[in-house]
């Protein structure tokens, strides 16, 4: 209705186009979040079957079945232990607790998305992208570039562009921020906690736009640190929903001196959880779309090798998926609560 008012796009007066554009269905529960004028001239053109597609989608869908039981489900273990009992736990558990926190965030929302445009691409139908590695961001503003992007630009163009954006001074900038930044939070769930959680990163991106914000970017290496030592510590306020306890959870998170540091059952959830830490940490580098743009160089014979070895690889990850999906408990998408 905005677009519109504003004379971007003509009305849809067809009631049944107007239906499928609302109630298409794999992108309906958490994304991407559609535009029309990007999604409606897919919806309502005849495709023609595109093998290539078809195969695409199929390997999104598998992608996201490993990325939601292999890496998620898997570090919710360790999460959901320590946060419904985190008053036993200091140091290095609950550290390391909000770092698979991090992860299995990423990981669980990432699996959605790509089987959701896996689903979209069966029916000759692409889906904006969603992510483009958050986790290797120089600073929160750009990690917000990078993390949920559909939700990031509705709120630019529909809430902080029309209340005035950066145009009007730096005191209207910082009110509209801290609108915007509000209303995300608020986006996420009616608490307190998500408020606090917006109200968080409206400051951080505030100071990096009047400080140090332009001098992090030139500093990459920096900047990545900055940022993955930063982030798992705003996802914590974001998963604490209760006010009351939050400020003893983040206590406990930096609690170094105590005597229980560490220990051998720490030892031993690392030993066991270190390889979806690492895996995660893999996956969340563009290694793979460089592997892809490496590979379609390469000549007829080794292309074929590659794509049998490629082969192979998609039927383990299905035949491991599997297995997990069969051998875990029930174990819901994080974002349907949001």
């Amino acid at each position: 209705m905005a677009d519109i008012y504003r004379g971007r796009i003509n009305a849809q007066k067809n009631p049944a186009r107007f239906i499928l554009y609302v109630m298409f269905f794999p992108q309906i529960v958490q994304g991407p979040i559609p535009r029309y004028d990007r999604l409606a001239d897919q919806l309502y053109d005849g495709h023609r079957f595109d093998e290539r597609m078809v195969a695409g989608g199929f390997y999104r869908i598998l992608w996201g079945f490993f990325l939601k039981l292999m890496i998620a489900s898997q570090a919710a273990r360790f999460v959901d232990c320590v946060y419904e009992s985190y008053q036993i736990y200091v140091g290095c558990y609950v550290l390391v607790a909000g770092i698979l926190y991090s992860i299995q965030l990423y990981a669980d929302f990432a699996a959605c998305i790509s089987i959701s445009k896996g689903v979209a691409n069966l029916f000759g139908i692409e889906l904006a992208d969603n992510f483009h590695h958050p986790y290797l961001a120089v600073s929160v503003k750009d990690f917000w570039h990078r993390w949920h992007m559909s939700l990031s630009e509705w709120l630019k163009d529909y809430i902080y562009i029309p209340l005035g954006g950066s145009r009007k001074g730096n005191g209207r900038t910082i009110c509209n921020l801290l609108v915007v930044w509000a209303l995300t939070g608020l986006w996420h769930g009616a608490a307190w906690n998500f408020v606090l959680w917006g109200i968080v990163f409206f400051l951080l991106i505030s100071l990096e736009k009047r400080t140090f914000g332009k001098w992090m970017e030139k500093s990459l290496v920096l900047g990545h640190v900055y940022t993955v030592l930063l982030i798992p510590v705003t996802w914590v306020i974001f998963a604490i929903t209760d006010m009351g306890e939050l400020g003893r959870y983040i206590g406990l998170l930096f609690s170094f001196a105590s005597n229980r540091l560490a220990d051998f059952r720490f030892v031993w959830y690392l030993r066991n959880y270190g390889v979806v830490i690492v895996t995660a940490c893999v996956l969340a580098c563009p290694v793979y779309p460089r592997l892809c743009e490496k590979a379609a160089g390469l000549d007829g014979r080794r292309r074929r090798v590659v794509s049998l070895f490629a082969g192979v690889g998609v039927i383990v990850l299905f035949l491991l998926s599997t297995a997990y999906m069969v051998s875990d408990t029930y174990n819901p998408f994080l974002y349907f609560r949001f």
